[in-house]
């Protein structure tokens, strides 16, 4: 009998160790998805001690008698599951949340008006959506992110003036797209030197400072390449990595003068347009393409030749419209003179305005 209550007794301490180390091992988990809209609410949450949040997690001030000014209280947490949102705060840091470790869904800073960096998340390794950082006026810095080295969906990078560079993106080496778009003090693209591989697009837009695209060349693979109104970009100089293209459009870049950068570029199959692009001279760079279904150079007002074109010798279409100093079509000779090219050529309101004929007869410059 008494061997029996040892052995009850003993079986019952085991099952109670037991239990007391699942419990001290087990995770503290919401699956709830979490809105804080004051401080009481983030203080109330982060009192819960949680560290997974299997929904989403919002952090968004709306209330006016007690805006969001401090994150500390979320330190606990290491992982989001599904959407991170960080929209409409005044917090200057995002201090606080320097445990997340991983987002499994998006990530979206927006219209945070006084926040200044994003070191933060200094931990944060891992997203498996998208990265928005949307119009936060003093965001001065990104290299917080120096952790990141897992991007699964697009980063988009706009409206936020006081960015300089990129610098906290090392790590990131592909990704699904890339937009930079209207970033006011950008001057590079410093921070990108890793990017390898973009699945769909690169949308590098309307950037008035910047200078420079030199950190992409690290880059080799993309669908569509777009790069508009950026007045004080120099050259193209880091896309040499890239060997085809689906789409290629350079418009309204005011201090390119020819598109060296893009020297290993040899097929486009469908469009490559050139426009708007006011000191352009010659289209020098693309000395390698030998085919582009949609050939469209227009309003470049300096363009002079078409140095660049001289090996190209397939093309659906090819159009030269407006620009108005263009007067030698010598680098055409070649396509033309291939017994096979019956595309269409629409060549109109230049300095000179040869047919194909004159350029086979050798009237090809004025």
């Amino acid at each position: 009998m008494k061997t029996t209550l040892k052995y009850l007794t003993f079986s019952l301490s085991l099952v109670l160790i037991l239990n007391g180390c699942s419990n001290d091992d087990s995770i503290p988990t919401t699956t709830d998805n979490i809105f804080l809209r004051s401080q009481t609410e983030v203080n109330d949450f982060g009192q819960k001690g949680y560290e997974v949040i299997k929904g989403s997690l919002a952090i968004n001030s709306i209330s006016a008698d007690d805006p969001i000014v401090d994150l500390s209280p979320l330190n606990s947490i290491i992982s989001v599951e599904s959407v991170l949102s960080i929209s409409g705060n005044s917090i200057s840091s995002l201090d606080g949340l320097n445990g997340l470790k991983e987002v499994l869904g998006d990530v979206e800073i927006e219209d945070n008006d006084q926040l200044e960096n994003l070191d933060g998340l200094s931990a944060l390794g891992s997203i498996g959506g998208d990265f928005t950082i949307l119009n936060n006026q003093k965001l001065a810095s990104t290299s917080g992110l120096g952790s990141l080295n897992d991007l699964g969906g697009r980063l988009s990078i706009s409206f936020n003036p006081e960015l300089t560079n990129l610098n906290g993106f090392e790590g990131v080496n592909s990704l699904t797209l890339l937009n930079i778009y209207s970033n006011t003090r950008l001057v590079s693209l410093n921070g990108l030197n890793g990017l390898n591989e973009v699945e769909i697009s690169v949308f590098i837009n309307q950037n008035p400072a910047l200078e420079t695209i030199s950190a992409l060349s690290n880059l080799n693979a993309l669908e569509n390449l777009v790069i508009q109104a950026n007045p004080n970009l120099n050259n193209l100089d880091g896309l040499q990595g890239i060997t085809e293209l689906n789409f290629l459009d350079i418009t309204l870049n005011n201090k390119l003068v020819d598109m060296t950068g893009l020297n290993n570029l040899k097929n486009v199959t469908e469009s490559l347009g050139i426009g708007l692009n006011l000191n352009l001279q010659n289209l020098n760079g693309l000395e390698n393409v030998n085919v582009a279904e949609s050939v469209v150079i227009s309003s470049n007002e300096n363009l002079q030749n078409l140095g660049g074109l001289q090996n190209l010798n397939d093309t659906n279409r090819i159009v030269f419209l407006k620009n108005p100093g263009l007067s030698d079509f010598c680098g055409l000779t070649g396509l033309f003179n291939n017994q096979n090219f019956n595309g269409e050529v629409d060549i109109r309101e230049n300095a000179f305005n040869p047919s194909r004929e004159d350029i086979l007869a050798g009237n090809c410059d004025n």
